[in-house]
């Protein structure tokens, strides 16, 4: 991989970027569409950047938006227990099974960071039926160091409403062109569009539409900005470009397989 389409994709999926609080990724994407056309932001946070048209004419050309989402899955912090733990709700879809013992960053509403560990009743604590039970995110607690609710408020500055992620690094694996990270779902969508996007502005041909390059936000809680931003952009054409696990894992069926780690490579 090439040294700045990975610097992109390190920035955008360690941006800290939670569904209605995706100020992180929503700069970079202004940051790199700025030089190509003007942005524009709808009051939900959707940033649309419509390049500057090859013609005149552009009443006649086509509008073919070119749009990833944004935000990724996160929690927010329900409560603080009187022991200093905190409690959350999950903001989009989880499956409790990965969560246990990761580490993961609480942003304050004054921009602070602290890292966690999501942890819960230990087991040796439960029956056996419990152990053998899938944890529900209510039953789940993040331990962020603190002595006690006063610690976690007064001293870390800490509140219900505080938003979180997970802490994942992005890092190639043993092939430098695989990576390891989060939010790839859907900050590499964010990266293509910002790619095809540059690309197509820096073309000698010109283009016979009026192109229009779109992040929204609040995707993983409802497409919420999807429906904002199209009705801002007014596209006659919407190219959606989407984040999609990898199919080739243990105990998935061959027959199913869509999405398979290395196979457009392998196929080009």
């Amino acid at each position: 991989m090439k040294d700045a389409a990975f610097s992109l994709l390190r920035d955008l999926t360690e941006a800290h970027g939670a569904p209605g609080h995706e100020d992180g990724p929503r700069a970079i994407f202004a940051r790199e569409m700025a030089p190509l056309g003007t942005l524009t932001t709808d009051r939900l946070g959707s940033v649309l950047c419509e390049l500057s048209p090859e013609t005149k004419n552009t009443h006649t050309q086509p509008r073919v938006m070119i749009t990833a989402h944004l935000d990724e899955v996160g929690f927010m912090v329900h409560s603080i227990t009187e022991s200093g733990f905190l409690t959350v709700v999950a903001l989009g879809g989880w499956w409790t099974h990965t969560l246990l013992a990761q580490r993961v960053r609480i942003r304050t509403r004054t921009g602070r960071e602290h890292l966690g560990i999501i942890t819960s009743t230990p087991p040796h604590f439960l029956s056996e039926t419990e152990k053998n039970r899938v944890l529900t995110i209510e039953q789940l607690y993040i331990d962020v160091g603190a002595s006690s609710r006063r610690h976690a408020e007064e001293i870390l500055g800490l509140s219900p409403g505080d938003v979180i992620v997970p802490d994942s690094r992005c890092t190639p694996l043993s092939d430098p062109d695989l990576l390891c990270a989060k939010a790839f779902d859907n900050r590499v969508g964010v990266a293509v569009t910002i790619a095809a996007l540059q690309q197509l502005a820096a073309s000698s041909y010109p283009s016979p539409s009026q192109l229009l390059g779109v992040a929204t936000v609040q995707e993983e809680i409802g497409c919420r900005g999807a429906e904002t931003a199209a009705a801002l952009a007014r596209p006659d054409i919407a190219l959606v470009i989407e984040g999609t696990p990898a199919d080739d894992t243990p105990g998935y069926p061959a027959s199913a397989r869509q999405a398979v780690l290395g196979k457009a490579r392998k196929s080009a």
